[in-house]
């Protein structure tokens, strides 16, 4: 028996409305994320708001997992993970800096155009 069978021909429109509602999460996240890494960058310096950043996805993280069994992030791979967390946290702080020296305009165009990297990326690599 089909998985699907029991929601019929509504499935596809379904994933379609689920898809476009992630979309739209991501967009308003990158641009509030963003709007207020150039408002703090007056007052705070790089280093503190992604400290902020990071405590903030920490507790969202923490929230669920929390009730789930810890056994389920066991990894044999700490070390890699722990060098891609340290990538990912340096470009956290060269993104926050430079949305601190260039404009908001410039900004959203660099990143709406990160779906045209992604295709040309996939490609290549």
């Amino acid at each position: 028996m089909d998985r699907n069978s029991g929601l019929g021909d509504n499935y596809g429109a379904l994933r379609q409305r689920c898809s476009d509602l992630f979309r739209r999460g991501i967009d308003i996240g990158k641009i509030g994320m963003a709007v207020a890494a150039q408002e703090l960058s007056n007052t705070l310096n790089p280093f503190q708001i992604v400290f902020l950043r990071t405590s903030v996805g920490l507790v969202i993280v923490l929230a669920p997992a929390s009730i789930m069994k810890w056994a389920q992030f066991r990894t044999h791979w700490l070390g890699f993970h722990l060098a891609r967390n340290m990538v990912h946290y340096g470009a956290n702080f060269l993104w926050v800096a430079g949305v601190g020296l260039i404009p908001l305009a410039q900004v959203f165009a660099l990143e709406f155009t990160i779906p045209i990297w992604l295709a040309i990326l996939a490609v290549l690599f």
